[in-house]
């Protein structure tokens, strides 16, 4: 797998607008007190820390870890834009042309935090979900670019998403298929 090649990132910390972090092998941040570069440079650690979730089998109800080290004790409420409290937060990562895009948003209380949107892009395959109405967390409508559309039943752990296997077959074989490329 090819590495990184960018992190964008809204309503997070410092960072009200959508904000594009290109990574090289020599990325310089620079910028005044409280301009947000600890936060960008403690981005890709939370965000992989919530991908290993699934990859070493520890099961946490959020979508992020907030045991990881570089959440430092952090909420969702502190992570959130201080201008969007109680809303989302976005975050996407690029890699050799392929892209993984999503929204991370506060439920209720017997919600907690959930993945509320996304969309997965590898070369000219695009598969998109949101959910399917109020209350439904963990039921999207799904999309792909070659017409393909329909709801499943998903079950999150960090970043990745399983697809319930009672969800329509021709769905679950494309969504397999796009999600064996995400390896963070």
């Amino acid at each position: 797998m090819q590495g990184l090649k960018y992190v964008d990132f809204g309503r997070y910390r410092s960072f009200d607008q959508m904000q594009v972090m290109e990574l090289r092998p020599l990325t310089l941040l620079f910028g005044h007190n409280s301009a947000g570069k600890s936060a960008a440079l403690r981005l890709l650690p939370i965000l992989a820390s919530a991908a290993r979730q699934q990859i070493d089998g520890i099961i946490i109800p959020t979508v992020l870890d907030y045991s990881s080290p570089a959440l430092r004790g952090a909420s969702f409420n502190d992570l959130v834009n201080q201008h969007y409290k109680g809303s989302f937060l976005e975050f996407g990562i690029g890699w050799g042309g392929q892209s993984y895009k999503m929204r991370i948003k506060s439920g209720t209380a017997a919600e907690g935090e959930f993945l509320s949107d996304f969309q997965f892009v590898s070369g000219e395959k695009r598969f998109a979900g949101h959910p399917a109405g109020e209350g439904h967390i963990n039921q999207l409508a799904v999309s792909l670019n070659d017409g393909l559309q329909g709801e499943i039943t998903v079950r999150s752990r960090g970043l990745r998403l399983s697809v319930d296997e009672n969800s329509p077959t021709a769905i679950v074989n494309q969504f397999d298929a796009l999600n064996r490329l995400l390896v963070l």
